[in-house]
């Protein structure tokens, strides 16, 4: 079955629209809504270079098409901003993506002004993007933003959310754990880690159907996994564990139902709660995860050399294990086979 290229669709249906807007104008709004498109396929194709020029003269289009008429095409041109912001971002050129999204979310701010209801999710949109430009250029900058996101997102899941509501919470709640983390603020970082475990276990509650659902699941997993991360951050590793461990028979269900889909995960986990148990001095506990650990990245790896960092770092972990458990010949052996793996290219 040939499936048509959106990029070079695209291309070809603006090229012949450029060509009878420059005679004319009734096509420009036409023309507009095209190369959104031809800007977004080439973002879903990782060509976000390429997408930059694109979403600028879908930008600068709109502004023409919003100073005569704004009532129709104000939001459109919040849209073209918001794609050109995160066309600069993806491109590497965070600094030049913070004012596009200023000016987004200052056309979204008033619409949402007018019309909250309608227009909140919109103004959560841009800002998280504009949290994601400042966090890579001043990380400071981007918390009052971030900030607003989960405020926004909170609000608007309340108390029983919808799977993509939950997930948007979700998401805003990991990037402003992350800007604290570049921060330093370990604390902060603690503060939202464990708001979002509760966040899921309420839904839990509220919603059982919600709990055999294998997205959800995951979501709840990870959730404790990295407020076990956060927890050893701030000093109380034993809490940490207690996390991880729970963490870990969701993630092996889920494994052991969709090997592609969550192995990686559960491998990762198993190497933490490894290395955990060593750093308590439960080395023998910890060590049945590590062996686990070094066999998912073994088997991960032998179709995807790109996990081979990861087996080298579980290889040490095992022999760390090994060594608290007192089997130092088997010890020497893992981590000589880990600097092999972490010296080969």
């Amino acid at each position: 079955m040939n499936v048509e290229d959106p990029v070079r669709s695209g291309l070809e249906a603006a090229a012949k629209l450029r060509e009878k807007a420059a005679s004319s104008p009734r096509h420009r709004p036409k023309l507009a809504l095209e190369l959104v498109g031809l800007s977004l396929a080439l973002l879903e194709k990782e060509r976000p270079a390429e997408a930059v020029p694109v979403a600028q003269e879908v930008v600068t289009l709109l502004r023409e098409l919003a100073q005569a008429k704004p009532a129709r095409y104000g939001l459109d041109l919040v849209g073209a901003l918001n794609v050109l912001g995160i066309a600069h971002t993806n491109a590497g050129h965070p600094a030049e993506a913070v004012p596009i999204a200023q000016e987004a979310v200052s056309r979204a701010r008033e619409s949402a002004h007018a019309k909250p209801a309608r227009h909140r999710s919109d103004l959560a949109c841009v800002l998280t993007n504009l949290g994601i430009a400042l966090a890579q250029v001043a990380p400071a900058e981007a918390v009052p933003a971030q900030r607003e996101v989960v405020a926004i997102r909170r609000e608007l899941a309340g108390g029983r959310p919808s799977r993509r509501q939950l997930l948007e919470l979700s998401e805003s709640m990991n990037d402003l754990a992350g800007t604290f983390a570049k921060l330093g603020q370990a604390a902060d970082v603690l503060e939202v880690r464990q708001e979002l475990v509760e966040v899921w276990r309420k839904r839990a509650r509220v919603g059982p159907a919600f709990r055999a659902d294998p997205g959800f699941r995951f979501g709840l997993a990870m959730a404790l996994y990295n407020l076990g991360l956060a927890l050893a951050e701030v000093g109380r590793p034993a809490d940490a564990l207690t996390a991880e461990q729970e963490a870990e028979p969701i993630l092996r269900a889920l494994a052991e139902d969709d090997p592609a889909g969550f192995l990686a995960d559960h491998a990762v986990v198993c190497a933490t709660l490894g290395a955990r148990q060593t750093q308590l001095g439960h080395a023998t506990s910890g060590l049945p995860f590590a062996q686990e650990a070094v066999g998912h990245f073994r088997r991960l790896f032998e179709t995807d050399p790109g996990y081979r960092p990861h087996l080298a770092d579980a290889l040490s972990v095992l022999g760390e294990a090994l060594e608290g458990a007192g089997r130092r010949q088997d010890a020497q052996s893992a981590k000589n086979e880990a600097g092999r793996y972490a010296d080969e290219p």
